[in-house]
């Protein structure tokens, strides 16, 4: 997973940090997703890295991995690219 900038995450204008609380989408709808993106995975949740938050967002079923604080992108692809699927 990687993040897009001001697509998939808000960088503040002021700092160049991602912000907190918006971020990659999840879905557990593995049928909406293969229809979008061609395949779905399960995620291992340990391996979410503890700067980083799941939380609801908008529908139900629908996630997004966050920051929870403000870091950079680079840092924050990191993180994501640490998380591994079942």
């Amino acid at each position: 997973m990687q993040a897009r900038p001001n697509i998939d995450v808000k960088i503040d204008p002021e700092t160049g940090l991602v912000r907190p609380g918006r971020g990659v989408s999840l879905n557990t709808d593995a049928a909406k997703l293969e229809k979008s993106f061609g395949q779905a995975s399960e995620i291992d949740q340990s391996t979410v890295a503890p700067e980083l938050q799941i939380k609801p967002q908008g529908p139900p079923g629908h996630y997004e991995i966050s920051p929870r604080a403000p870091m950079t992108l680079e840092r924050y692809n990191e993180l994501l690219g640490r998380i591994r699927f079942k």
